[in-house]
């Protein structure tokens, strides 16, 4: 059994560690492109985080604007609605001293035509 033991030669494992050496070599680059491609994520999530919070604040922004100059033009109609009742108001008022004026004007007339006595409509007898 000693013969044998001394005749045991190892058998040469040399491809297996150029083997696993391949690997490891494999599994760093791996390892590599995981954490160049995690960083790229991170990159691209910042980026787009940022755009959206930007977006938002120009939404924001432009939400705020649109009421404030809603209300102003509210404002303006409600002004300009009222301009125009006080302006018909005044027509109104214009209009109806002018047709009492002229209607004195007719009735004095037609009373003074009645009173004529070459009329002769006169009413008085």
């Amino acid at each position: 059994m000693e013969a044998k033991i001394e005749k045991y030669v190892a058998p040469d494992l040399s491809s297996f560690d150029k083997r696993i050496a391949i690997i490891e070599g494999k599994l760093v680059e791996i390892q590599e492109s995981v954490i160049t491609a995690r960083d790229y994520t991170r990159d691209i999530k910042i980026d787009l985080k940022n755009d959206l919070d930007y977006v938002t604040s120009l939404t924001e922004d432009s939400n705020k604007e649109t009421k404030k100059l809603d209300r102003e033009l509210r404002a303006d109609i409600n002004q300009e609605v009222k301009d125009i009742k006080s302006q018909m108001k005044t027509i109104q008022s214009e209009i109806e001293e002018s047709l009492e004026k002229t209607e004195k004007k007719i009735n004095d007339r037609v009373e003074k035509a009645l009173e004529n006595p070459l009329a002769g409509m006169a009413t008085s007898k």
